[in-house]
């Protein structure tokens, strides 16, 4: 009978080859996997990246540990492998984006090169180029553009679609970083939307069927009950300086109206600065200042700006209310870096494409919304949850009668719902 895998190579019109080399290893009387289906063996590459990524590694000598290879799986696991990516509805979707970014690599790839940002209104000499590149990604039908020697009309509507598929400021505008994403050779595209799909099967597989789950390069939560999705959110995750863990967990708790006492690092590092600058920054922002006894500090605040100055060898803790930084909800989960779920005052935030803002912790837009589905589900007490809300002042933990799966993924490019691809920048360069 025919394999898979000569199925998809014959699908080109091709013979599968006698010979094969990969890696270095002779495969006599094999087919070149996948080939016939992307430029290279993307997808075959990507199967040999997920064991690597998985820890299945072997190394160039018996005797030495450096430089890993990856351990070339044998054509049955890659069909195997195939046959449980077949079942997925994206799979179709996936292989049909890889053979035309594939086919776009065949062929020359010219740099888009803009003197300034283009701006919805502006002329400029480079509209068919945009035009052509913006077809050939998807994000324009040739048949919805009318030329004109002005940025406008439908041009903009297919810069905004490229926008959001790669998490960018939907505004219309290219500017750097949208041309950064527009000259991407396809052949980078087409590795990278790969690798990036198979790991996003496999961290996957083993997801429960009621889960909080948040992407760190998407800055987005889902919440997921008995398989159906209940909500969405735009989050805001660790700096660059300060990345949030891989991290999973149940959380066991959610508290309403939290205290937050600030970590050593976070006090040297964030409020000090502040308090030597203004000394009443401590009262305004509404923290106790303890000693290590736990009696309360108080003074004026050249006081506290010449604490700040030295040693400082007192604790922070900022009140509930509405400046505090936790803001009205928190999710609890053990784990070693102090890290939770939580609210913020500075809504506003969450109106930036780039939202690696925080110091480690996840911010959640719709936290309230993520609340009220824990206290209608998980918690016992639905009349004291009620008043708990009914001030800003008294902090209230409400344990979760069944813990909820909370999980952090780093998944930077997929196929969405839609069938269409998905990217995002490698926030914290640690995509391998």
């Amino acid at each position: 009978s025919v394999t898979l895998l000569e199925q998809l190579w014959q699908s080109q019109g091709l013979t599968p080859p006698v010979n094969n080399t990969i890696n270095g290893t002779a495969r006599p009387n094999e087919p070149k996997p996948l080939q016939a289906v992307v430029h290279e063996g993307v997808v075959y590459d990507a199967v040999i990246y997920e064991g690597v990524d998985s820890g299945n590694v072997v190394n160039r000598s018996p005797t030495s540990t450096a430089n890993p290879v990856p351990a070339v799986p044998s054509l049955d696991d890659l069909k195997l492998r195939l046959d449980t990516l077949e079942a997925e509805p994206s799979f179709g979707a996936l292989i049909g984006e890889l053979r035309h970014l594939t086919q776009l690599a065949a062929g020359p790839w010219e740099v888009l090169e803009l003197s300034e940002s283009l701006r919805p209104g502006d002329e400029s000499v480079g509209l068919e180029f945009l035009r052509r590149r913006l077809v050939d990604l998807g994000d324009l039908s040739s048949m919805d553009y009318v030329p004109s020697s002005r940025y406008e009309g439908e041009l903009i509507t297919a810069v905004k679609h490229f926008q959001r598929r790669h998490g960018l400021a939907e505004d219309g505008v290219v500017g750097p970083k949208t041309l950064k994403w527009l000259n991407m050779p396809p052949q980078q595209r087409a590795e990278r939307l790969a690798r990036g799909y198979l790991k996003k099967n496999r961290e996957s597989r083993n997801l429960p069927s009621t889960y909080v789950l948040v992407n760190i390069p998407q800055f987005w939560l889902e919440l997921v009950d008995e398989g159906q999705q209940v909500l969405e959110s735009r989050v805001i995750v660790g700096r660059v300086s300060r990345p949030t863990p891989l991290l999973e967990g149940m959380i066991s708790a959610v508290v309403v109206n939290p205290s937050w006492r600030v970590p050593r690092k976070l006090i040297r590092q964030d409020i000090l600065p502040k308090v030597r600058f203004n000394g009443a920054y401590l009262a305004q922002k509404g923290f106790t200042v303890n000693r290590a006894d736990g009696s309360v500090v108080s003074g004026p605040p050249a006081f506290f700006e010449q604490a700040a100055a030295g040693q400082f060898p007192y604790t922070l803790e900022q009140r509930p209310g509405p400046r505090n930084s936790l803001g009205r909800f928190k999710l609890h989960f053990d784990n070693n870096d102090s890290i939770y779920l939580h609210d913020t005052p500075e809504r506003n935030l969450f109106n930036k494409a780039d939202r690696a803002l925080s110091s480690g912790c996840i911010r959640v837009e719709k936290i309230a919304e993520v609340a009220d589905w824990f206290a209608s589900s998980r918690l016992n007490d639905q009349a004291r949850w009620q008043r708990s809300l009914a001030n800003w002042r008294s902090t209230r933990w409400f344990t979760v009668k069944q813990p909820v799966p909370v999980k952090f993924v780093y998944w930077t490019s997929w196929m969405d719902a839609n069938g269409e691809s998905q990217f995002r920048e490698d926030v914290y360069a640690s995509d391998r």
